[in-house]
């Protein structure tokens, strides 16, 4: 062999080996920063993961507190319609109290009985009406 093809020989293995150098810098490079990207991946997953346990807690609460709100309101339907369902009684309709008439029923020399009928009025209120009447304290009817 000649001293050129020798020198032709060492100059391409030393390119060559600076190109598998330099291959192989850039994948251990790559592989590097794969792996680091993959742990800051690992991490962020896990950090999602716990927020979503702890969000699938909330909801399992939420929920549970819904249903538990819902039976509430169900059983309040229940027994607004148990009351609207049952028969209301007839409301009483009260005679107007007229002290103007229970006057005029004492000048007209009705009794205490027929006074208190008449105007819806106990026997002792229609007692007094006589006894404010005679003594004048109520004035007359006009």
């Amino acid at each position: 062999m000649s001293v050129g093809v020798i020198e032709n020989v060492s100059f391409l293995q030393v390119a060559l080996a600076a190109a598998v150098g330099a291959i192989w810098l850039t994948t251990m490079s790559l592989w590097f920063l794969s792996q680091r990207r993959f742990r800051c991946l690992n991490q962020q997953l896990v950090r999602l993961q716990s927020e979503l346990k702890a969000l699938q807690k909330d909801q399992h609460l939420a929920l549970q507190g819904s249903y538990g709100m819902g039976q509430r309101m169900l059983n309040l339907e229940r027994r607004l319609k148990s009351f609207t369902d049952t028969p209301q009684p007839e409301p009483v309709i009260e005679q107007p109290f007229s002290y103007t008439q229970a006057t005029q029923m004492v000048e007209e020399g009705a009794d205490e009985e027929a006074i208190a009928a008449t105007c819806g009025i106990s026997r002792s209120e229609a007692h007094l009406m006589r006894k404010l009447c005679a003594q004048g304290l109520v004035e007359p009817f006009a």
